[in-house]
């Protein structure tokens, strides 16, 4: 509870516009001496090392922040690169790379539905895509597959596997 007052805390007193920063991970990589920091300050009043071991963490997230958004960037602006040298297919397939974004697994009837497109059109769409190494089918079914973005998706994941 205490992690999510801190990010709340932030947001409201606008240090953050948006909730980005998972200090959580911070907290639990070092959850022995967050746990000893945070009994010092119960027990002796040691609020400044806390404070320190504290900053510390919004440093460090804020940096892996940064630079995971720097490889998003570059990530998309790569892609879409790839993508625009399909030629004729690439309009729908850039629709596509911009849903992607928002929702990197994705079924074709689905998307069909969101884009307001036809099933065929976004099945050649999404096996361009598949192509170009941009999706992966991760069902491994012959109907009803799901297409994972995985190369966003491991941006977005790093870090969050459980210690």
């Amino acid at each position: 509870m205490g992690r999510l007052l801190i990010t709340l805390l932030l947001c409201a007193d606008g240090v953050l516009v948006d909730p980005v920063l998972y200090l959580s991970l911070h907290l639990k990589q070092n959850r022995d001496t967050y746990y000893q920091l945070l009994s010092d300050v119960r027990s002796k009043g040691d609020w400044e090392r806390w404070c320190d071991f504290f900053l510390d963490g919004v440093i460090a997230t804020a940096a892996q922040a940064m630079s995971d958004a720097r490889k998003i960037i570059d990530l998309l602006e790569r892609d879409r690169a790839r993508i625009v040298l399909l030629g004729r297919g690439a309009g729908t397939a850039l629709k596509l790379h911009d849903y992607l974004l928002k929702m990197p697994y994705l079924s074709i009837t689905k998307v069909a539905k969101r884009l307001d497109t036809s099933v065929p059109t976004v099945t050649a769409a999404v096996q361009k895509l598949v192509n170009l190494g941009l999706l992966k089918e991760i069902t491994g079914a012959a109907r009803n597959r799901l297409f994972a973005y995985t190369e966003y998706l491991a941006i977005l994941s790093a870090g969050t596997d459980p210690l």
